[in-house]
């Protein structure tokens, strides 16, 4: 499973960075803004990327610096950070995640339908076992959302996809 992830990484990271120029993890970031609910906060994209809150700073910054994100403080209390993306953040992202998905498709388009539904399926089961594992104190990853939404992939800065 996991040198297959790192196949995907790669033709991934290698895609964004040729049509996009932009890294992987600048697009994790700046498809878990938009996803729901709007207006994530700094710690909450901490927790759904699963990387410190320092490295999302780092990162909100320099794309707040190329006009793809910006921040807002939140009305009740100030200290917090709401994280929105800009026109021109959201027009990136919307091409991104078109292009992202024929991607994904085109490496997959080999092993046909059926096969993907099954490997699908199976992963999604492998993913119940070990959720219900973490409940018991083991499988410490899957409690960090290291495979998210009944999905076979997470969301995570290292991860294929993106759950919208």
């Amino acid at each position: 499973m996991l040198g297959c992830a790192n196949l995907v990484l790669a033709n991934l990271r290698a895609n964004l960075r040729a049509r996009f120029d932009v890294t992987l993890p600048t697009f994790d970031i700046l498809a878990q803004v938009r996803r729901a609910p709007a207006g994530p906060t700094m710690s909450e994209l901490s927790r759904r990327l699963l990387v410190s809150k320092g490295n999302v700073t780092d990162l909100v910054t320099r794309l707040e610096r190329r006009g793809l994100l910006e921040r807002r403080a939140d009305g009740r209390d100030a200290r917090v950070q709401h994280v929105h993306l800009t026109a021109t953040g959201e027009r990136l992202i919307r091409r991104m995640l078109a292009a992202h998905d024929r991607w994904l498709v085109a490496m997959t388009a080999e092993l046909g339908q059926q096969p993907m539904l099954g490997l699908h399926r199976s992963l999604g089961a492998l993913r119940d076992v070990l959720v219900k594992l973490n409940g018991r104190g083991q499988a410490a990853g899957a409690r960090r959302g290291a495979l998210k939404g009944g999905k076979p992939n997470g969301a995570g800065m290292n991860a294929p996809s993106v759950q919208r």
